[in-house]
Parts: C-alpha cells; sequence; structure tokens
C-alpha cells in the first residue's frame, strides 16, 4: 500500500513538472507602468498563415522600438488577447511582434503585418469582432498551419505526397512541407520531420 502511494505521489510530481515546463510565460516584460499617462486597450486575436494562433504573446512597440505593453492569448477562449498599450496622445506608431511556438523552450518570435497608431483612451476591437494581427511565416514542418509541429503534420504531410490535399488545398502550407528544402516534396521530407519532432534534426 504504502509503495502504491509512493509510485502515485512520483507519477502526480511528474506530472505537474511537465504542466509547468509546458506553460507559457511572458516573454516581454513591461518595467515602467508609470512613464507614460495614457493607455489604449485592445481586444485582439492573433492569426498565424491564415489560422488562429490560440496561444501566444502580443507586443506593442513605439518607433523606436520601445516597448509599450505585452498580453498573453488565452488558450482556452480561443486565443483572444487583451492587450494595454502604455502611451501619450502623440498619435505614436506601433508595430507588433508575436511570440509563439509550442512553449517557452521552442519560442518563435514573428514580426506582426498589423500596424496601429496610439489614440490615448481608445479601445479597439470586441470580443465578437476583434482586431487581427496577421503573421505570416514559413515554420518548417508546420504543414498543417497550426504553428506548432507535431505528428499531425506527418499526416498533412503525406496526404500532400499522396495527392490528397487538392479537396482544401489552403489548410496545407506546401513551403513547410519541403522540410529538407531540396525543391521536391518527397517521402525524404517525412523522415526530416519525424527526425524534428524526435529532437534529432532542425
Amino acid at each position: 500500500m504504502m509503495k502504491k502511494r509512493i509510485l502515485i505521489l512520483s507519477l502526480l510530481a511528474v506530472s505537474i513538472s511537465v504542466f509547468a515546463a509546458s506553460v507559457r510565460t511572458l516573454y516581454y516584460n513591461w518595467t515602467d507602468m508609470h512613464k507614460y499617462n495614457g493607455t489604449m486597450t485592445v481586444m485582439a486575436r492573433v492569426m498565424l498563415n491564415g489560422a488562429i494562433l490560440s496561444d501566444c504573446e502580443l507586443a506593442a512597440f513605439d518607433d523606436t522600438d520601445e516597448l509599450r505593453g505585452a498580453a498573453l492569448s488565452n488558450p482556452d477562449d480561443n486565443g483572444i488577447i487583451f492587450l494595454t498599450i502604455q502611451g501619450d496622445n502623440k498619435g505614436a506608431p506601433l508595430h507588433f511582434r508575436v511570440v509563439h511556438g509550442s512553449d517557452d523552450d521552442n519560442r518563435i518570435i514573428s514580426d506582426s503585418e498589423t500596424t496601429l497608431t496610439f489614440v490615448a483612451d481608445q479601445m479597439l476591437g470586441t470580443y465578437d469582432q476583434p482586431q487581427l494581427f496577421i503573421v505570416t511565416t514559413t515554420l518548417r514542418g508546420d504543414v498543417n498551419r497550426d504553428g506548432f509541429i507535431t505528428i499531425a503534420d506527418v499526416t498533412a504531410l503525406v496526404n500532400i505526397i499522396l495527392g490528397k490535399d487538392n479537396v482544401q488545398p489552403y489548410k496545407y502550407d506546401h513551403d513547410a512541407a519541403d522540410v529538407n528544402e531540396d525543391g521536391p516534396i518527397t517521402i525524404a521530407d517525412v523522415t526530416a520531420l519525424v527526425n524534428i519532432i524526435l529532437g534529432k534534426g532542425h
């Protein structure tokens, strides 16, 4: 009975440590919350290669590349982000970066195509119609465009090779499917993708 309890506690400890390791933390930390008098709030969602990115961080920067605010998405709420941006009423141009990838150990930082101008006390986006921040990037091996490299991408890659992607071709990223970057999409790309998933390749 005692051995069983020890085993259960050990498994619980491992589960907790694995969960803790997979949680995304804020990469861009705001240091001076009182530097600016005004705020602008944005109800946002990030689109990566045409698909909702449900687990990410959105950060706002001015034209001097100073951080003005950052927030994490809510993966349980279809990627909704409530971002508060610090500033004044001088109409500073803003650009945005998105931190994504499966977790902090596999972090990818991409520039958003979306730009805004700071307006104090303005609220952009709503829960039903959030402000969209567009990111277009080719993550080598992310064939199904979900921002992660998993066994699901192997299935998508095999579908491309077998010609089964013609019904909804927009679902798959053919550039990302050329995992070994040799031009054609072949079984060699499947091998390269499996190696990435197993940590044997990049």
